[in-house]
């Protein structure tokens, strides 16, 4: 007789512990839902007005991108920028990072972002191709730039 009424508390406690999961799982906001964005949903910009690019290289070299031709190149590049959240530690340190004056509001690019407390970087090979350009147009412009860093 007591097996039975022990074997009952345990189905109904079973039987409780999966319907609150059930229900917490239903009830809760999906993470997976913002584990891939754009980078254009991150910053909360399309990049149309972008009129200026400031380049600060992780050695700490500057430059300053105005000309159309070379902020389209790199705008398209931007635009196509998928970020990913980052199940790893993500690296310290950068090769550079961008401030995009876009009208009178400046917002900042770099591999690595954080948001609501889970850090997010950007996805190869949209990530690879816009480092590469970068860190070009700074050799073009500044002799000796990141020695030792190769692409």
């Amino acid at each position: 007789m007591w097996e039975g009424i022990f074997l009952n508390k345990t189905l109904y406690r079973g039987a409780g512990v999966v319907l609150v999961s059930l229900v917490l799982f239903l009830l809760l906001p999906n993470s997976s839902t913002h584990e891939e964005m754009t980078l254009a949903e991150y910053l909360d910009t399309d990049f149309s007005g972008i009129t200026r690019i400031d380049v600060r290289y992780g050695d700490g070299n500057q430059m300053t991108i105005e000309d159309a031709a070379t902020l389209h190149e790199l705008i398209a590049l931007l635009e196509e920028t998928r970020l990913i959240k980052a199940n790893a530690p993500v690296p310290v340190g950068s090769l550079y990072y961008l401030d995009l004056t876009i009208r009178t509001q400046t917002v900042r690019y770099s591999r690595q972002f954080y948001r609501d407390h889970a850090a997010y970087h950007a996805m190869d090979p949209q990530a690879k191709q816009l480092d590469e350009r970068v860190i070009k147009l700074g050799r073009e412009n500044i002799p000796g730039l990141l020695p030792g860093v190769e692409l």
